[in-house]
């Protein structure tokens, strides 16, 4: 039992040097209020996350933590895109923690 919690914190801590973030246990945002605030998303990425154009990323079923870098990543600039930029320009942290639980609480069936 013990093992398992300090194997924990040490992924934790792992990720959080690899992402660069301070904040990796709390990253959970609210999946509710994410769906709600999707609608911007949407024209481009699908209404369930995933685009019919190859031009757009799917975000179904993405890792959280990773949706939570990609959009913080375009707001400060590390990502160049500049619809991207313009979208997140305004987001809240929390609005971001909403959107990447929303999108990586969708459930993707692949085709066979």
């Amino acid at each position: 039992m013990l093992a398992s919690k300090y194997r924990f914190l040490l992924g934790g801590v792992l990720l959080s040097v690899l992402l660069g973030s301070n904040a990796v246990f709390a990253a959970s945002g609210n999946v509710t209020v994410g769906k709600v605030k999707s609608s911007a998303c949407k024209r481009c990425h699908g209404a369930l996350g995933m685009s019919k154009n190859p031009k757009y990323p799917n975000l179904a079923g993405q890792q959280e933590l990773y949706l939570i870098k990609a959009l913080k990543d375009y707001k400060n600039g590390k990502r160049n895109d500049k619809a991207m930029r313009s979208v997140v320009s305004g987001m809240s942290s929390s609005t971001i923690k909403d959107l990447a639980a929303y999108y990586s609480s969708i459930k993707i069936k692949l085709k066979k």
